[in-house]
């Protein structure tokens, strides 16, 4: 069953776009505080290439999550069951692949990881989730 079917109650559909909203004001927030640390570090010449792109990781999540707000609440009408191009989710799948393996490679390689592995591993575990559901919702998108 999916949300775009006509067996779920429009309420739901709602519900869940209000609830996508919420997480995507909420890390609005997170990444807009993570701008500013970007910019604040940039002026104290501490620039990193990793952070930068981390938050631009977050920034595109939460224009992600505020788009699939707009189409379950109805305030944007699409063709299909996909909210966003296809190549959206298959980059972000790439991404969280690529973070997943990147982060096995680091635990296994590294003699002394950084931070406590458990934190590693719930990373690595739900970075394959998301490459898992990126590689679902294509497979699976509406015609």
């Amino acid at each position: 069953m999916s949300v775009f079917d006509e067996d779920v109650p429009e309420s739901v559909t709602r519900l869940l776009g209000h609830v996508c909203g919420v997480i995507a004001a909420a890390m609005a927030v997170v990444s807009g505080f993570g701008i500013v640390g970007l910019v604040s570090a940039a002026f104290a010449h501490r620039w990193s290439w990793f952070g930068a792109a981390m938050i631009s990781i977050g920034v595109a999540v939460t224009g992600l999550f505020f788009r699939w707000a707009g189409v379950l609440t109805g305030y944007w009408k699409t063709q299909g069951g996909l909210a966003v191009p296809a190549r959206v989710y298959t980059g972000f799948g790439v991404v969280a692949a690529a973070l997943s393996f990147g982060g096995v490679y680091l635990l296994l390689a590294s003699a002394r990881p950084i931070g406590p592995p458990i934190f590693w591993i719930a990373g690595v575990i739900c970075a394959g989730a998301l490459a898992h559901w990126c590689h679902v919702l294509l497979r699976n998108r509406r015609k």
